[in-house]
């Protein structure tokens, strides 16, 4: 399976993340590893999703509301 140059992108972004993650952690920026992390997860299942050929909404919850 070849990876769309989007999921793969998504894929770098997400590694970028875990190194700033890593950073953050080791100066003690707890809130800054959170959103790192958080920011890992979401576009490791973007690039996931993509990869398989799903398209998700662009849009989240809280624009609805």
């Amino acid at each position: 399976m070849r990876l769309s140059s989007l999921a793969r992108d998504y894929l770098e972004r997400a590694q970028n993340r875990v190194i700033d993650a890593t950073s953050a952690l080791s100066r003690g920026a707890y809130p800054e590893v959170v959103r790192y992390s958080q920011e890992c997860v979401e576009l490791s299942l973007k690039a996931a999703l993509r990869s398989v050929g799903v398209e998700y909404p662009r849009s989240t919850m809280w624009e609805t509301c």
